[in-house]
């Protein structure tokens, strides 16, 4: 997203601006999500109602939309996700998106901070291990950028390369993403 805050969004898939409390999908192309146990607290730029904050056991922003998750990821074609986020403490950990390819069963992290607090992530590909940036994430905000290509994973970390992972994002026939 860019400092001016305005987003073209011609191009996009799915937007989630998390404004005054809505999980609504802010492209146009009707992919809404449900949030639950969220709380709407200020963004980076400090606007009121701008942003979710998560509990850290049951808030969750969900897409379960079959055709919506299938769309958003879609089997290796080019795409990129992009989110800010902010940990509460040096101790939290978990997922911050997420994808199940059928309800229920096992979620697979596109990224995730560990107990370590390291930032981590993978789409599956065959059970391939996970890239890790090395970087131990602290309490300021932060951008995530996930681009896949048809053979290539690469995560950048405000705006660094932080890793790549090599192979074919291959997610399934994916029915939920989990944010």
């Amino acid at each position: 997203i860019p400092e001016s805050g305005i987003i073209n969004l011609s191009n996009l898939t799915a937007y989630y601006p998390f404004n005054n409390g809505s999980s609504a999908d802010a492209s146009g192309n009707n992919y809404n999500a449900t949030a639950t146990a969220t709380t709407s607290v200020n963004n980076r730029f400090n606007q009121a109602n701008s942003a979710f904050s998560f509990n850290g056991t049951s808030s969750n922003v969900t897409i379960s939309d079959a055709a919506g998750a299938q769309a958003i990821l879609n089997n290796g074609q080019n795409k990129s996700i992009s989110l800010w986020f902010k940990r509460s403490s040096l101790s939290s950990k978990g997922m911050l998106v997420s994808y199940q390819q059928a309800s229920p069963g096992n979620w697979n992290a596109l990224a995730y901070i560990g107990s370590d607090g390291i930032l981590r992530g993978w789409m599956y590909q065959g059970g391939g291990a996970p890239w890790t940036s090395n970087i131990i994430i602290d309490t300021n905000w932060h951008h995530l950028a996930l681009v896949y290509t048809t053979n290539t994973q690469t995560a950048f970390l405000d705006g660094s390369q932080v890793a790549t992972m090599n192979g074919t994002p291959s997610p399934g026939a994916s029915n939920i993403i989990q944010i």
